[in-house]
C-alpha cells in the first residue's frame, strides 16, 4: 500500500533523517490496513447479524435512497392525483 504524502520524501528524509522517515512511513501503513481491517470486521458483524444498514456505509446508501424514492413517490402522488382519465391508484390517499 502506498502512502500518500504532503511532502516531497526528499523533503522529509532531510528534515527527520532516513531512518525516523521510514520508521514513520511503517506506523502510517500499519495504521491504514489495522482501520481497513477494523471496518471491514465491523461490515462483516453486522452482515451476519443481518443488520449492514446500522453501518456508516449503509447509513449513507440509506440517507441517498430515501430521497431518491421521496422524489418518485412525490412525482407519482402528483400524477396520480391530477384527476386526468386513466388508473385510479388506491395508493394515493395514503401517500398524501
Amino acid at each position: 500500500m502506498e502512502t500518500t504524502l504532503r511532502h516531497p520524501i526528499t523533503q522529509l528524509a532531510a528534515t527527520y533523517g532516513d531512518q525516523m522517515l521510514a520508521l514513520e512511513l511503517t506506523f502510517e501503513e500499519r495504521m491504514v490496513t489495522m482501520g481497513r481491517d477494523q471496518v471491514r470486521k465491523q461490515i462483516e458483524k453486522a452482515r451476519e447479524k443481518k443488520n449492514e444498514s446500522a453501518t456508516r456505509a449503509g447509513k449513507n446508501l440509506i440517507g441517498v435512497s430515501v430521497d431518491q424514492v421521496s422524489q418518485v413517490l412525490d412525482a407519482f402522488v402528483e400524477k396520480a392525483s391530477t384527476g386526468a382519465a386513466g388508473r385510479h391508484h388506491s395508493a394515493v390517499k395514503y401517500l398524501r
